[in-house]
């Protein structure tokens, strides 16, 4: 009997310290703390906040679809597309996003092959190469920057021949 009220006491003290905490928690936060331990690990700077994106805007009047007017955006290496997520996995599937968004002359859309990773651009983020074919069988390079937070795969800028 002695052993059960003792028991009894350990579980009721253990109830009264951890109940509180509990229901006070906040499912966000354990969001926010997870994000923030995968990019401490990975060895991401200023990993102590996820990063704020501003509002999505849709594309304006003068620029339809928000096409590039620099003909070697997205071709090349030293100007590739930047776009990314709060943390890295985000930045991956922002782009796979947005290739998928990606259509051709005759508005179908491209069958997308990842090369592989390029190397470091001129910003230091390692930039991905991958290789879209259209409709007609015509084939394109595009460099992707997956690391910019910043910039929601949404807003990004679309290259010249192409249209979202």
């Amino acid at each position: 009997m002695k052993r059960l009220a003792c028991w009894f006491a350990t579980v009721v003290i253990a109830l009264l310290v951890l109940l509180p905490a509990l229901v006070s928690a906040d499912p966000t936060d354990d969001i926010n703390n997870s994000r923030r331990s995968r990019m401490l690990r990975r060895g991401v700077p200023a990993a102590t906040a996820p990063a704020e994106r501003p509002a999505v805007t849709e594309p304006t009047a003068e620029t339809p679809q928000n096409v590039s007017d620099d003909a070697t955006f997205g071709y090349t290496k030293e100007n590739p597309i930047k776009m990314g997520g709060a943390d890295l996995s985000e930045g991956i599937a922002g782009s796979k996003y947005y290739l998928r968004s990606l259509r051709d002359k005759n508005n179908k859309p491209f069958n997308v092959n990842r090369i592989g990773n390029v190397g470091p651009g001129e910003d230091g983020h390692i930039v991905d190469l991958y290789q879209l074919v259209d409709s007609e069988g015509t084939t394109f390079k595009l460099y992707i920057d997956a690391y910019h937070p910043e910039i929601h795969p949404k807003e990004a800028k679309t290259p010249k021949g192409m249209t979202r």
